[in-house]
C-alpha cells in the first residue's frame, strides 16, 4: 500500500507543512530525534502539518505512522540513498506536493544531506517557494538547527494561538480509517450529533476513540489498524460494504468458517478489519482468508469473531 498514501488520504488543515526525515524506530514520533523535533515545534504544532520522508515508502503523513507497512519495515537509516530510492522518494513528494501544496500558507523542510537535495529538485521542479532550517550536511538534531526550526516557526505562526492536540489525536483516527476503509469513513468515524462529545483515551499509539459515550474503536499497533467494536461497526456500517462477509443462518462463536460464507467482499484480504451479517448475528472481526478464498475454499477459519450480537 505504498501508493495508498496517496490514493486514500486526505491531510488536515493546517497552516504549514513540515517535511522530516525518517527515523530507525518506528513508529516515528518515538524516536529521539522525532521527539526532538516536535519539542522545538513546541508550542505551534499544532498549526503544523508533518510529512515524514523514507524509503522505502516514500512519503509517510504523520497521521499514518501507525499503519501497515510504514510502522514496519525494517532499514538501517545509512543517510545513503541509490538512484532508484531517490527517484521514488522524489516521485511520491512531488506527487503529494502536487496534489497538496495550494493548502498550505507556508512548506518547511527540516532536512540535510540526501533529504534536502532531492526536496530542493522537486520544489525547483514545482516552482514552490520553501523553507529550509538545515545547512546542506547538518545534523537535523544539532542544537543550531532545531533552535532554527523553532525559530521559523514562530516566525510563520506569529501570534497564533496554541491549538488542542486534541485535534492532532482526532485527525490520527480520521486518516487511519481513510486509509483502512476508504477515504470518507474517516469523517464518518469521528462526527458527532449535536449534544454527543468525542473522547480520546490511552497512550500512543493505543488510542481509543469513543463518541457520545460508545467505544468505537482502538487502534491496534501490532497491526497497524483500527479495530471497530460493536457499535462502530454499526455506525459504520452503511459505507462498509466493501468490508462486509455475509453468513448463512448462525449465530458464530469464536470464529466464522468458510463454509459458512455466502459472500466477501472482493476487496478483502488477510488481517483486514471486517464486518459480517446473516439471518441471526451481526459483528466484527479479523479476515484470516482474502474475499475470494472465504468462497472458494471448503474449509478453514474465514474469520476471527471478536464482538458478535444476536439478532
Amino acid at each position: 500500500r505504498a501508493t495508498g498514501v496517496l490514493e486514500r488520504y486526505e491531510p488536515p488543515v493546517r497552516k504549514i507543512l513540515l517535511l522530516l526525515p525518517c527515523s530507525a524506530r518506528k513508529p516515528y514520533s518515538l524516536s529521539p530525534s522525532h521527539l526532538m523535533f516536535i519539542n522545538a515545534m513546541s508550542r505551534y504544532r499544532g498549526w503544523i502539518h508533518e510529512l515524514i520522508l523514507t524509503s522505502p515508502l516514500g512519503v509517510v503523513p504523520r497521521e499514518l505512522e501507525i499503519v501497515y507497512p510504514a510502522a514496519f519495515y525494517d532499514i538501517p537509516v545509512t543517510g545513503y540513498w541509490d538512484a532508484e530510492e531517490r527517484t521514488w522518494v522524489s516521485s511520491r513528494l512531488r506527487a503529494y506536493l502536487e496534489r497538496t501544496a495550494n493548502n498550505y500558507e507556508a512548506i518547511v523542510a527540516h532536512l540535510s544531506g540526501p533529504y534536502k537535495e532531492l526536496c530542493s529538485r522537486v520544489v525547483e521542479e514545482l516552482n514552490l517557494d520553501i523553507v529550509y532550517t538545515c545547512e546542506d550536511d547538518e545534523e537535523v538534531t544539532s542544537s543550531a538547527a532545531l533552535h532554527r526550526l523553532h525559530e521559523r516557526i514562530r516566525a510563520l505562526c506569529g501570534d497564533e494561538e496554541r491549538r488542542s492536540g486534541f485535534d492532532q489525536k482526532v485527525s490520527v483516527f480520521k486518516a487511519v480509517a481513510d486509509y483502512q476503509f476508504g477515504i470518507g469513513v474517516g469523517k464518518e468515524l469521528v462526527s458527532r450529533k449535536e449534544g454527543e462529545w468525542v473522547k480520546i483515551t490511552g497512550t500512543f499509539p493505543a488510542y481509543k476513540l469513543s463518541v457520545g459515550g460508545d467505544l468505537l474503536a482502538r487502534m491496534v499497533p501490532e497491526f497497524g489498524l483500527l479495530a471497530l467494536t460493536l457499535q462502530g461497526a454499526q455506525r459504520l456500517e452503511h459505507a462498509l460494504s466493501s468490508y462486509t462477509v455475509r453468513i448463512d443462518d448462525f449465530l458464530p462463536k469464536g470464529s466464522i468458517l468458510a463454509p459458512g460464507v455466502i459472500s466477501a467482499g472482493e476487496h478483502i484480504r488477510v488481517n483486514d478489519e471486517v464486518l459480517f451479517r446473516g439471518p441471526r448475528a451481526f459483528g466484527v472481526g479479523r479476515a484470516r482468508m482474502n474475499g475470494w478464498e472465504m468462497l472458494a475454499s471448503r474449509k478453514g477459519v474465514a474469520i476471527d469473531v471478536r464482538e458478535v450480537q444476536a439478532i
